[in-house]
This record gives structure tokens, C-alpha cells and sequence, in this order.
């Protein structure tokens, strides 16, 4: 890799690597130890003391080729589904970068401001080499950053403003700034919005797939979501054949990355692939079709197996088998023919189902938020744009970000697609939520 960049930019250019803070970090992830050709600097938390991570890095660097450097110094931490928002306290943030700005070394936040992951674009993380856990992402990257997702100066866990914390460390060497922070962008509350127009998923499969595959009974793998060509959203595995009323086990090392069996269009259970029982039972009653529906939450893009596949590995239940392919593009969930809800029908089980509503807008669109409050877990979308993932039943995040280009003023189309067709409303908020885990 080396050798491409000198080929490409020759040697006037400072090459660098990044790894963390303590040696073995570093010989595991630089080839170049006490060589001059690179320069190795460090990545870690806030922290009161630095020293043991610079002198780590200047013992592994060539003598007199050791600038201090922190290249992310890491404000927060990723926010997975199911834990608490890995936010920090104004106080952690004042103490670390004035331990930083002490040093008199060269360092970067990391994140500075808060981004958010549209669409299904938010990852996962992989923890262990031996006994490995997949733990995805929420679709906030705020990251606990000093200026939010939403631009505004952020508050800490402890109500503290992080953002003035950093000024005010950052002055401590450099005196007060000149630059004033800029106005932040208006919010707006634009109440509830009614979802009052429904279609169902199992009802419209046809107008959502992307693609149909068959898969004899002869065999028994499963094809994957990259094997059919799609890498996002869903991919329902149908079994047509009537199944005997009794359990249903799967492995739960097949699953990628959580699977809802439904029977007759109707839920009966579920298994997550970061549960705790390997081999999890589901109880089903005689009926057809037996549908194995396999949620993508993220791809991995920090641990080792980041070529990994989505869908379920192998057939629970012997037979043939359709898969069909749902990515959840714009272009297919909006077509939907939906249908006016009717107050006082009868509801069946839990089963997915896309709701739409109006968002009415007097004036100039604002940025806002969309709270999931009364939903259990699923996709939104505004005037087309796909909001990203929410997951009430299991925070943190229990809001979306509405940026006002995705707005107009006048009517505005919601959509929203929970897994169990859950609610009937979505409120917009000024601000968003987070809540305590409760997986």
C-alpha cells in the first residue's frame, strides 16, 4: 500500500497510520516500527492524562520522528440499539480536551459534528475474535459530538453544553475565539401527523420485490440478499407447503440479522442474532404460507468479517421454497395502492404494514424531528426520503431527523412501515428523544 501512494505522490508527503493508544494495537496495525517512511500516531478517548498513549507512540516511531499526534481524539462512542446513547458529560469533555491542549501536541475531534446514517445506511460493529457479537448501529451518528446532528451546540448526559465546554478548554491555550458560534437553523413543531391511509406488505408483494428466486426442496441453503443481487431492507424466504402445528427451531448463527416468522400473514415470534440461545424455538400453528422474513440491520464495517452476507442461512423447515427480494426503494414503497383505514375494523396479529399520512406545513419548511412514540420498530419516509431506522421498543434514538430541504411547504407525505403495525400517528418534535434501553 506503501509503495502505490510513493508511486502516486512521492516522498514529499508525510505518510501516517493510526491506531490505538497501547503497543500491541500498534504493532498489530503498523509494519513500520522505528521506521522513517511512517509516521504511526494514535486514536483514544477523551481522557485527564495523555502521556502513556505519547510516549507509546513515540517508542514505536523511528528516534526524532515522533510528532505528537492524536488524530481522533473520541468524543463519544457508537450508539447501538438496545444500550444507552454513548453520550459524555460536558465536565469529561472540559477535562479531556484541557489535558489534550496541555500536552501541546497536534490532535482531532473525532466527531466534531454529529451526521446522521439516512436510509439504511447505518452499520455495525463486530466485538471479539473467538466468540463474536454483532452490534449494530442506531440511525443517529451524533456520536455525542459538540455540535449535533441538527447543527445546534449539543448537551451532555449531565445537561452540560458540550460545545462551550470545548471552547472554553481550547481557550485555555489559545485565548477566547474571535468567531462567534452561527446562528443555528430554526426547528419546528408541526404536531401530529394521522397516518390514515395503510397497505400491507404480505397484501403487495409483487409491486415491492425486486426480484423472485425459486429454491427447491432438493436444496437446503438459502440464497442471500448479495447473492440476489440487493445489500439493504428485507428478503422474505416463503415455504407454500402447510406446516403441522409445533416448533419451529432455528439456529440463530443462521440468522442475518433478525428474522420474524409469521403463519397465514401473521407474526409468531422472532429470533435476533445478537439474543443469548443458540437455538431458539418458535411455535407455530397449522397454516400456509410459513413466512421467514429477514430484517438487514447493517452491514459490518469495524471487525473481520466485513464480506459478510445477509439472510438466513439455511431452511428451518424442510420444502420448497420463493425468495423474494425487498429493498424498500421510494420507487416501489410509494406506488403502493393504499387504502383508506377504516375506524373499528377488526385488527389482525402483528404483521408489517406501511401506514402514510399528511404533514401540513404553513410557511417556509424548518428542520424537525419525527418520534416514533406508539410504534414498535420499522422504516419512515418524507416526501420520498427514507428517514432511516427506529426501533421504539429498544432505543436509545426514539426520533428521526427531518432536515427542512427534505420539506416543502404545503402537504408533505409520510410513510412509515412498522414491522408489527404498530400505531396510527407520528408526531414532529424540536427535539429529539433518547430513552434508557429496554431490549
Amino acid at each position: 500500500l506503501l509503495d502505490l501512494a510513493v508511486a502516486a505522490l512521492g516522498r514529499d508527503v508525510v505518510y501516517t497510520t493510526i491506531d490505538g493508544a497501547w503497543p500491541p494495537l500498534m504493532h498489530q496495525g503498523s509494519p513500520w516500527y522505528q521506521n522513517r517512511s511512517v509516521v504511526a500516531t494514535v486514536d483514544g478517548p477523551l481522557a485527564k492524562d495523555y502521556s502513556f498513549g505519547f510516549n507509546t507512540q513515540k517508542n514505536f516511531n523511528a528516534p526524532g520522528n515522533s510528532p505528537k499526534m492524536w488524530s481522533e481524539l473520541w468524543v463519544g462512542w457508537y450508539s447501538r440499539w438496545g444500550a444507552s446513547a454513548g453520550n459524555k458529560t460536558a465536565q469529561q469533555f472540559s477535562e479531556g480536551v484541557r489535558a489534550m491542549v496541555s500536552t501541546n501536541g497536534s490532535f482531532s475531534l473525532y466527531m466534531s459534528h454529529g451526521g446522521t446514517n439516512f436510509a439504511m445506511r447505518s452499520g455495525a460493529r463486530q466485538e471479539g475474535m473467538v466468540i463474536k457479537s454483532y452490534v449494530p448501529y442506531i440511525t443517529s451518528y451524533d456520536y455525542s459530538s459538540p455540535v449535533s446532528e441538527q447543527g445546534r451546540q449539543n448537551i451532555g448526559s449531565d445537561g452540560g453544553n458540550l460545545f462551550a465546554a470545548v471552547r472554553d478548554a481550547l481557550a485555555t491555550a489559545g485565548g477566547a475565539p474571535a468567531a462567534e458560534f452561527p446562528q443555528p437553523l430554526p426547528v419546528a413543531a408541526y404536531g401530529t401527523v394521522e397516518l390514515t391511509d395503510t397497505a400491507t406488505l404480505f397484501g403487495n408483494l409483487e409491486r415491492l420485490q425486486t426480484c423472485k428466486a425459486d429454491v427447491p426442496g432438493s436444496s437446503w441453503a438459502l440464497p442471500t440478499m448479495e447473492e440476489l443481487g440487493i445489500g439493504r431492507g428485507l428478503i422474505l424466504y416463503r415455504r407454500q407447503q402447510a406446516y403441522r402445528w409445533g416448533p419451529v427451531v432455528v439456529a440463530r448463527s443462521d440468522v442475518r440479522d433478525r428474522l420474524i416468522v409469521h403463519v397465514n400473514g401473521t407474526e409468531q415470534g422472532q429470533v435476533y442474532r445478537s439474543g443469548t440461545w443458540p437455538w431458539p424455538a418458535i411455535w407455530v400453528p397449522l397454516g400456509q404460507p410459513l413466512d421467514f422474513l429477514i430484517e438487514n440491520l447493517g452491514h459490518i464495517n469495524v471487525g473481520l468479517d466485513i464480506k459478510e452476507q445477509k439472510g438466513l442461512g439455511r431452511k428451518p423447515v424442510h420444502g420448497d421454497y420463493t425468495a423474494h427480494c425487498l429493498p424498500l426503494d421510494y420507487a416501489q414503497v410509494g406506488a403502493l395502492p393504499f387504502q383508506r383505514r377504516l375506524r373499528g375494523s377488526p385488527q389482525g396479529g402483528p404483521a408489517p404494514l406501511f401506514m402514510r399520512g399528511v404533514l401540513h406545513i404553513d410557511g417556509p419548511p424548518r428542520d424537525t424531528y419525527l418520534d416514533s412514540r406508539g410504534l414498535v420498530k420499522g422504516y419512515m419516509w418524507v416526501n420520498g426520503h427514507n428517514l432511516g431506522r427506529y426501533w421504539e421498543s429498544a432505543g436509545p434514538e426514539q426520533t428521526l431527523y427531518v432536515p427542512a430541504p427534505f420539506l416543502r411547504t404545503g402537504a408533505n407525505e409520510v410513510i412509515v412501515l412498522d414491522l408489527r403495525g404498530a400505531g396510527a400517528e407520528v408526531a414532529s418534535v424540536v427535539w429529539p428523544r433518547w430513552a434508557p434501553a429496554s431490549p
